[in-house]
This record gives C-alpha cells, structure tokens and sequence, in this order.
C-alpha cells in the first residue's frame, strides 16, 4: 500500500518591525518625550504648536510613532539645508 501525502504550506509569519517592540505605535507625551530625548514639556508644546501631527483624547495628547519619526527627519533636513520644508505625508 503507498501512502498519499499532501502537500502542506508553510506560511512564513509576518516579519516585525524591532522599533515596535520597543516603542509602541500609539504615544503619550512622556513616552514620546523619551522617545525623543527631550521633556515631556517640551513634548507638549511641539504637539500645541503642531510641530509634531497629534491629537487630544480627553485631556492627554496622543502622538504617532511614525509622525515622531518624520519630525525628526524634517529637522535633519532642516538642518542640512538651512531652511524650512514641508514633508508629504
């Protein structure tokens, strides 16, 4: 007797960015100002000034990872340049 066997796919997982280990997608202002390396101050008037993209959820403001990430690279190129850009999103 011989056996039929069925092919079996393997699904590989998906892979996973080791930021978001780390960091979680979704911020706070102390998370973000650690993040950032700066105060959770001066976090705070980067988010009022809109500096960097966040929003309000009652009272406290919420930050996107990413949004903290095109800031930065804004001020690098800022930096680089010598003037003011605008990013697309």
């Amino acid at each position: 007797m011989t056996e039929k066997r069925k092919a079996v796919t393997v699904l590989n997982p998906p892979a996973v960015d080791p930021i978001s280990i780390l960091w979680p997608r979704m911020m706070s202002v102390q998370t973000a100002a650690r993040y950032l390396d700066c105060t959770p101050w001066h976090m705070e008037e980067l988010c009022r000034s809109g500096a960097v993209v966040a929003f309000k959820e009652g009272k406290h403001w919420a930050v996107d990872r990413h949004e903290l990430d095109r800031y930065v690279t804004r001020r690098h190129i800022e930096a680089k340049t010598g003037s003011e850009i605008e990013l697309a999103a």
